[in-house]
């Protein structure tokens, strides 16, 4: 019995690798080199995760107001990586290491 199981999520995982193999040389072949696009393509994803996954289930879960505060308190936090932790007086641009 637990033969058989293991078998099946090996062979489930197998597949899913593979046709994210499949999807991640189809999305390569479509971007060429357009950033831009393979970071619509991955937020999109994560907001549907998001929307779609993450958030009902934990509404089903948990109670809203523990939900809401998790949010705050990540939106907080991350308010506070930004100002205190990351540098902003380097001048990057994303296109610098480009001759034209």
């Amino acid at each position: 019995m637990h033969i058989e199981m293991n078998i099946l999520f090996t062979l489930g995982s197998l597949l899913g690798l593979l046709v994210g193999g499949g999807i991640l040389k189809l999305v390569n072949h479509l971007a060429r080199g357009r950033i831009q696009f393979m970071y619509a393509i991955c937020g999109g994803i994560l907001l549907g995760l998001l929307f779609f996954d993450i958030l009902p289930s934990t509404w089903h879960l948990y109670d809203l107001r523990g939900v809401l505060l998790g949010i705050v308190v990540g939106y907080i936090i991350m308010l506070c990586i930004d100002l205190f932790c990351i540098n902003k007086t380097a001048k990057f641009h994303p296109y610098r290491h480009l001759s034209y």
